[in-house]
């Protein structure tokens, strides 16, 4: 561990394992393996000041603060909806099932993808829709366009909200 000093007064601590000087208060048991070494002005380092920690201190705050926003705005969307369904009871059902049907899925398609050939097959598969989809939606303007109106409609059939 070096000890760097900048103009007079200052000191700032330097680990040989880390690039970043840090400040450091010098005290009476200032031994061993320590030295105080003068540093030019000329070189760039990035000395960590309590004008750039407010910085980032403040950056953070207003970035909670956002994101505090946005939960609480999803969150009263979400109370908003299901104060608006009549059966709770068969919405819960339903969730319920979706999530039992989604297991059940992810097993069949692990047996199915355990066979031989087949993984590979299906992967094949996977890949030509995937470019077939891509060139079909999303290589053209209009096409993209389409895609967007579709799902839009789709979304406020689902949704229950037109926008």
């Amino acid at each position: 561990m070096a000890l760097l000093q900048v103009g007079s007064s200052r000191l700032f601590k330097c680990n040989s394992s880390q690039p970043r000087l840090t400040a450091f208060k010098p005290s009476s048991a200032v031994s061993g393996r320590t030295r105080v070494v003068q540093v030019a002005a000329t070189r760039n380092f990035n000395f960590k000041t309590r004008d750039t920690e407010r910085e980032v201190k403040s950056e953070a705050d207003a970035a909670s603060t956002d994101f505090q926003n946005k939960a609480e705005e999803y969150l009263n969307s979400i109370q908003r909806r299901w104060d608006k369904v009549e059966e709770k009871p068969v919405a819960i059902a339903i969730g319920v099932t979706a999530l039992v049907v989604i297991w059940a899925a992810s097993g069949l398609v692990d047996r199915i993808d355990r066979l031989p050939l087949v993984g590979g097959l299906l992967e094949l598969v996977g890949l030509l829709v995937t470019g077939w989809f891509v060139y079909r939606y999303l290589v053209f303007g209009p096409d993209r366009d389409e895609l967007k109106q579709n799902l839009d409609k789709f979304l406020s059939k689902a949704d229950g909200i037109s926008s």
